[in-house]
């Protein structure tokens, strides 16, 4: 099995763990900047197009945030290197360095 066929298996393997409708993860994706259709998503799915690495990504954070909602350890590899530096924790973070934008600064401890 190529990288790229390996690569659909574990993004179909992870909408099905993340019990998503292809609708339900192409409203996610969107909603994280996506910027293809539905149907390029489902053809992506299935093994029939291949996607650039940067929506793959954005693809993959929609599916990984679905499966920490349901506690599953199974999470889609990111294609872009400089992820993983920042905390998965962070959600925003992670959107921001997707958006090649420095993340927002830390804001000061209160006055005691």
């Amino acid at each position: 099995m190529d990288d790229l066929s390996t690569r659909h298996h574990a993004f179909v393997a992870a909408q099905r763990h993340g019990e998503l409708t292809l609708q339900q993860l192409w409203l996610r994706y969107i909603a994280l900047t996506g910027t293809y259709g539905v149907f390029d998503i489902d053809a992506f799915l299935h093994g029939l197009s291949d996607l650039p690495a940067a929506q793959q990504d954005i693809l993959a954070h929609a599916l990984n945030e679905r499966l920490d909602e349901v506690h599953q350890t199974r999470r889609v590899p990111y294609l872009n290197s400089r992820l993983p530096a920042v905390n998965p924790e962070d959600p925003l973070a992670v959107l921001h360095q997707l958006l090649d934008r420095p993340p927002p600064p830390d804001e000061p401890d209160s006055p005691s």
